[in-house]
């Protein structure tokens, strides 16, 4: 039998003593999972606060899963939230939820909108000017608004706008529309468009109201009896047409302008449908403003506490494409702009479109109204330096008095301030639009 030394024997008892099984490993899962489910918020943060066991506390500003949560009871409390434009309000503001060991626990937070939003979107308003809209809502909601802009966070219900008049060189301006009443919902954005322009009084074949009573222009759109009846005085074109020779005088003269015939801030143009027909009225020639004038008055038409009359005749005159009296040399009332006016030897009249906007530059026809009322005021008066008989200046055509071989081509009230116009006065007593009573402005 071998024998083995007794070290080696030792070794081989020690090896079996030491040998014993794996100790057992305990599975057994000892924390949760809170989900934390958020929905509903569109450009919005939320701020949801999650307290529980053992002082545990975290906002969250989404969804978000807490792992390694003890067990227990849990409140997940979710207050309002707002973006932007909205408010934002959870279904269930607070819920309290059980967190299991080796569960996940889900607490859904739903957001809903509480509120809307407006934006207004303002245009036209004149080149200087501000819009003053009144926005009046739910709870006595009341903004005012200047310019395009979104009012955000309103309650829903029903708003109604209130537009105050602009008024620039004596014409009143508002929105063409204005809606009866805005809805505004929870969660989206009504919209509403307001274009300015220079305001329609509605047709009158009378002289309404004067706001003023005092020396004034009133336009009066006329027609002969078998006319075509083209709404100039109810589609904006006389508006426009006037508006850009105010603008451009009032630009010549530091801001003064024409006071013309206003009915609660609007221009009053008044309808005319004169007695007799297209044709007899062009026979008179160069005589037709005199029967123009004469068959005004029949109407009564008078001139009555210093008004002066600015016509806008949608007929032909076959000598001219305006004309108006000259004091003292010939007395009048009644300027007369031809619509469909010829010259023998140049372009109707009529080639020459009246301006698209108040705010366009002036043109033939508008320069042509503006010369023929100032001769009506009474320029250009003898004696002025540059004087052409009748009522003219002869020295440069970029004047609008001009009157002379070269073609006339305005663009300058009185050009050397000595003939017709000047703030500062005249030489030798002078005829002086400056002073004119029918001038008005700072």
């Amino acid at each position: 039998m071998p024998r083995f030394p007794s070290a080696a024997l030792g070794v081989t008892l020690l090896l079996v003593a030491c040998g014993s099984s794996p100790t057992a490993t305990n599975t057994t899962p000892t924390t949760g999972t809170l989900s934390v489910q958020v929905s509903g918020l569109a450009g919005a943060t939320a701020s949801i606060l999650v307290s529980g066991p053992d002082g545990f506390s975290r906002t969250l500003g989404s969804s978000e899963n807490i792992t390694s949560a003890a067990p227990g009871s849990y409140t997940v409390t979710a207050p309002a939230a707002s973006s932007t434009s909205y408010d934002y309000h959870a279904a269930v503001p607070a819920q309290t939820v059980q967190v299991t060991a080796g569960n996940t626990t889900t607490a859904t937070v739903t957001y809903a909108a509480t509120s809307g939003a407006l934006t207004l979107s303002i245009a036209g308003v004149p080149s200087g000017k501000s819009a003053d809209v009144t926005v009046n809502g739910p709870a006595g909601f009341v903004s005012h608004v200047s310019a395009t802009t979104t009012l955000n966070r309103l309650a829903p219900g029903q708003y109604t706008l209130a537009v105050a008049p602009i008024s620039e060189f004596g014409m009143g301006w508002g929105p063409t529309t204005i809606p009866a009443a805005l809805t505004v919902s929870a969660g989206s954005t009504a919209a509403q468009s307001l274009t300015f322009d220079l305001l329609v009084a509605g047709r009158s074949t009378t002289d309404r109201t004067d706001d003023v009573a005092t020396a004034q222009v009133k336009i009066l759109y006329v027609t002969p009896s078998d006319g075509t009846d083209a709404s100039l005085d109810n589609n904006r074109a006389l508006l426009h047409t006037i508006g850009a020779w105010q603008r451009w005088l009032a630009g010549q003269t530091g801001g003064k302008y024409i006071r013309l015939d206003t009915w609660q801030g609007m221009v009053d143009i008044a309808f005319v449908r004169l007695p007799r027909s297209g044709a007899t009225m062009a026979s008179y020639g160069t005589f037709l403003r005199d029967t123009l004038e004469k068959n005004l008055k029949g109407l009564g038409w008078t001139g009555a506490n210093a008004k002066l009359y600015a016509v806008y005749y949608d007929g032909v005159n076959t000598t001219t494409c305006g004309s108006g009296p000259h004091p003292p040399a010939l007395a009048g009332i009644v300027t007369a702009l031809y619509l469909h006016g010829t010259i023998s030897g140049f372009p109707a009249c009529d080639t020459n479109p009246l301006a698209a906007t108040a705010a366009a530059a002036p043109g033939y026809m508008e320069f042509t109204m503006m010369h023929e009322l100032v001769h009506m005021f009474g320029g250009v008066g003898t004696g002025a330096p540059n004087y052409v008989d009748p009522g003219h200046v002869g020295n440069d055509p970029r004047d609008l008095m001009y009157a002379g071989a070269l073609p006339w081509n305005p663009s300058i009230l009185d050009v050397t301030k000595t003939n017709y116009f000047n703030p500062a006065g005249l030489a030798g007593g002078l005829w002086n639009f400056a002073t004119s009573p029918y001038l008005t402005g700072p």
